[in-house]
């Protein structure tokens, strides 16, 4: 009995050893992270560290490439509109009246399985994710309901937004116009909550096609009031505004029917050619302007290359209705 104690106690001392030099096994939720020390997190291959925690890092090797959320199909928004290009993209298209809320990364997938693996890594990662994401909205309902399904608290992540809107045209029957007033309401509602909800923007991009009449390009016109609700933005950084009407089109040369232009007289054409690449520079140094008035230029500073233009390259040109209270007397 004496021996048969004397080698149990030897077998435990030597497991008892062997368990003190085996390391300990270190799971990925014991490693330290899950704050955001910053607005934005750490940058991938760059030697701006802001978060050195290690499974922050891990999340953002894992969220290292953008993201084109797409909140409707190509169906809708404006044609000759540039979309931003990413590696992956994901298109949400729910009908127009339906109470399904929106999904913006059902199940996980290619794009964000870790997301889907518990709750606190769901809830850790949400910023590396959102930082990656391009909101691309085309329809005004559609960003409303956005808004709705995405908490507060995740949405303040997002870095890119970029917006397409077409203005409701003057209607020609006075009790029409209660659709233009819901219409345009609507949409200042969308770029009020956009504001609210997504406060660290760094980039934005609004296309916008006007309907509007008169058509001036004026900072003062009621449709562009909306964008400038992005002012109260403080992390702004980039800002493009791209206008599109018919007058900015309606000059165009299509080279491919000669019917519409082959009786013309040659100085005719090459006035209409003009007309158009004039058209074309004014719309986007107006837009241009937009953008610095959004970044807090003062209106003369913002419009200071649009006038110039007007007065200065494009002066010979046929002056069109829209831009006429710019020409120099």
């Amino acid at each position: 009995m004496v021996q048969n104690s004397g080698k149990t106690d030897a077998l435990q001392a030597f497991w008892s050893a062997g368990r003190q030099k085996r390391q300990k096994r270190v799971f990925f939720l014991e490693l330290p992270g899950g704050k955001i020390l910053a607005v934005e997190p750490i940058l991938v291959g760059t030697n701006q560290v802001q978060n050195p925690e290690i499974r922050n890092q891990i999340y953002s090797y894992v969220y290292d490439k953008s993201i084109v959320l797409d909140l409707k199909g190509k169906a809708y928004g404006i044609k000759e509109a540039s979309v931003p290009e990413a590696e992956t993209n994901i298109v949400i298209e729910t009908p127009l009246g339906s109470r399904k809320p929106l999904k913006p990364f059902g199940n996980g997938g290619s794009v964000s399985a870790l997301y889907i693996c518990n709750r606190q890594i769901s809830k850790e990662c949400l910023a590396f994710l959102y930082c990656q994401v391009i909101l691309l909205s085309r329809q005004a309902s559609q960003s409303m309901a956005f808004f709705r399904t995405v908490r507060a608290s995740t949405s303040q992540h997002l870095r890119h937004l970029q917006l397409h809107h077409s203005t409701y045209g003057d209607p020609k029957l006075f009790e029409y116009r209660k659709y233009k007033a819901k219409h345009d309401r609507k949409w200042a509602e969308t770029c009020m909550l956009a504001v609210m909800r997504f406060p660290n923007l760094t980039s934005l991009c609004i296309n916008l096609c006007v309907n509007d009449t008169p058509y001036r390009l004026d900072l003062k016109e009621k449709w562009i009031q909306p964008l400038l609700f992005f002012e109260r933005l403080q992390h702004l950084k980039t800002v493009e505004v791209h206008i599109f009407s018919c007058w900015r089109r309606a000059t165009e040369i299509d080279k491919n029917n000669l019917r519409l232009w082959q009786g013309s007289s040659p100085q005719a054409v090459r006035q209409l050619i003009q007309n158009h690449h004039g058209n074309v520079e004014i719309h986007e140094l107006f837009g241009a302007a937009i953008a610095k008035k959004i970044l807090g230029f003062c209106d003369d500073c913002a419009l200071e290359e649009f006038v110039e233009a007007i007065n200065e390259k494009w002066w010979f040109i046929t002056h069109q209705s829209y831009w006429v209270d710019w020409i120099r007397q």
